[in-house]
């Protein structure tokens, strides 16, 4: 017979609810490798987590000095364990990013794997279920359907919205059935990339400035002016949320408001690719030859296959790094459909670039 001390331990380790110490970072920039949408829930308690996101641990409690927040860990890090900007600054602070901006490095917390239920308030759709982007998170998706016990099979809503910071596409629902077709139905083409201009855009929270700016535009682009309503209160537990905060930029003065610094449209052109990686993703050969260390325009991606570029990724992909600020086309890849091949070239202002090597 066991030792009631081994039965509690067999226990709690069967409920998922065993804290552990890491050490968190800040990131300023929503993403999410699985598609989640970011105009459907709370950008600012995300968890960029290393390993790949999981159909049914998708919520994760931070605890630090006192102060709690759950996040959706809906990324995947190189590495680091990074989580929103606003929520590293509440766990330090009790206050917003937007009020109180810090600066620093790695603080270490207790993280918990709790009940998905308990971030059901940081999901904005019907029922709380999970919005998918019907074009790009079908693999995902399909894995957590082979496994139909599982949290994100039994709560999930497809839409037909391209990227995970909703710039492109149709904001309306798709329906999966997999007897019929292994791609989702929409009123709209799937994953056609129409530019989607919604009422509360998707933003970040700048890192060290506590300024909200478009997502996509990397700090350099269209500057939303929000005032922070959350009197010293952490942003989810506000009604302005990340991605519902934007609203009320109309009301923001004249003098507080920053020159904006709009992109250029994007260049599509037919190009035969080289190289594949994990089936998705062709290796650029671009008329630029141009990549970009800071990107400006990322939520421009295009296309249901299209690679996704992440700001730590970087110094993988181009080490060697310098600045050169006349250069203005931020990277180019190209994006696979049927039997062609586009690449796509984006164009922003941007502060440095490296060539292809």
């Amino acid at each position: 017979m066991l030792p009631s001390t081994s039965i509690v331990s067999i226990l709690a380790l069967a409920a998922g609810a065993v804290a552990k110490g890491v050490s968190i970072t800040p990131h300023d920039k929503y993403s999410s490798s699985v598609g989640v949408l970011g105009c459907k829930i709370d950008t600012n308690r995300v968890a960029y987590w290393p390993g790949s996101v999981d159909c049914n641990n998708i919520c994760v409690k931070l605890s630090y000095e006192g102060r709690s927040v759950h996040l959706l860990r809906i990324d995947q890090s190189g590495g680091a364990y990074d989580v929103s900007y606003d929520a590293w600054v509440y766990l330090q602070s009790g206050k917003s990013a937007k009020s109180n901006p810090l600066n620093g490095g790695g603080v270490n917390v207790e993280v918990e794997e709790v009940d998905a239920s308990e971030c059901a308030d940081l999901i904005k759709t019907e029922d709380h279920k999970l919005p998918l982007s019907a074009s790009n998170s079908i693999n995902f998706l399909t894995s957590c359907l082979a496994q139909p016990n599982s949290w994100v099979a039994k709560n999930y809503a497809l839409y037909n919205i391209c990227d995970a910071i909703c710039t492109l596409g149709f904001d309306e629902s798709c329906k999966l059935d997999l007897d019929v077709s292994n791609q989702p139905s929409c009123k709209n083409t799937l994953g056609l990339t129409t530019k989607l201009s919604l009422p509360s855009p998707v933003v970040d929270i700048q890192y060290g400035t506590g300024k909200t700016v478009l997502a996509g535009t990397g700090g350099d682009g269209t500057v939303v002016d929000i005032p922070d309503t959350t009197n010293n209160s952490p942003a989810s537990s506000s009604s302005s949320s990340s991605s519902s905060s934007s609203s009320t930029s109309s009301s923001t003065s004249t003098s507080q408001a920053a020159p904006t610094r709009v992109a250029a449209p994007t260049t599509v052109v037919e190009q035969k690719p080289t190289t594949t990686a994990g089936g998705v993703f062709h290796e650029p050969v671009c008329p630029c030859h141009i990549g970009c260390t800071k990107l400006v325009c990322s939520g421009l991606v295009l296309g249901a296959l299209a690679h996704r570029f992440v700001e730590r990724d970087r110094p993988q992909l181009w080490p060697d790094q310098h600045v050169n600020p006349q250069h203005d086309i931020v990277f180019c890849h190209c994006l696979h459909a049927g039997k062609h091949s586009f690449c796509v070239v984006h164009h922003c202002s941007s502060q440095c670039w490296t060539p292809w090597s």
